[in-house]
C-alpha cells in the first residue's frame, strides 16, 4: 500500500523531493503591491526582489477549506492520505485542512486521512 503525502506550501521542499516523493503541495498565497502570489509560483529570490521595490509589507494567507478538500478529494480512495500542516500557531492553514478532512470524511466515511500540526514552518515539517 502507498501512502499520499500532501503539505503546504509553508514546507518550502526542493522540487526535486516534491517530485521524486510525489508529494503534493497546496499553496500558501503572499498578497504583495495588490497581487495574490502562490508561493509555488515564486522562487526566494524573486519575493526578495518583489519586497525590495514595494512600498507595502507583505502578507500572507492559506488556502481555503475547498482548496484542501479538492486536492484530497482527487487522490484515489483506496490510498491513505497523510498532510503536514505548517504550525497551527502561525497560519490557519492547519484548521483549513481539519475542516477539507471533515468534509472528505463526510462524502466517504471509509476515506483514511491524517492531518498533523507540524509546529514547524518550513522544510522541517516533513
Amino acid at each position: 500500500m502507498t501512502i499520499q503525502i500532501i503539505t503546504d506550501g509553508g514546507s518550502d521542499l526542493p522540487i526535486e523531493m516534491r517530485d521524486s516523493w510525489r508529494i503534493k503541495v497546496i499553496p500558501l498565497y503572499i498578497h504583495l503591491d495588490n497581487e495574490q502570489i502562490r508561493s509555488e509560483d515564486v522562487t526566494i529570490e524573486d519575493f526578495a526582489t518583489r519586497l525590495e521595490n514595494s512600498k507595502e509589507i507583505p502578507t500572507t494567507s492559506a488556502a481555503g477549506p475547498y482548496e484542501y478538500y479538492k486536492v484530497f478529494k482527487e487522490i484515489p480512495k483506496d490510498k491513505p492520505i497523510i498532510h503536514f500542516s505548517v504550525s497551527n500557531g502561525v497560519s490557519s492553514a492547519y484548521k483549513h485542512a481539519l475542516m477539507a478532512k471533515n468534509m472528505l470524511i463526510e462524502d466517504d466515511p471509509d476515506r483514511q486521512i491524517e492531518i498533523i500540526n507540524t509546529e514547524s514552518a518550513s522544510s522541517g515539517m516533513i
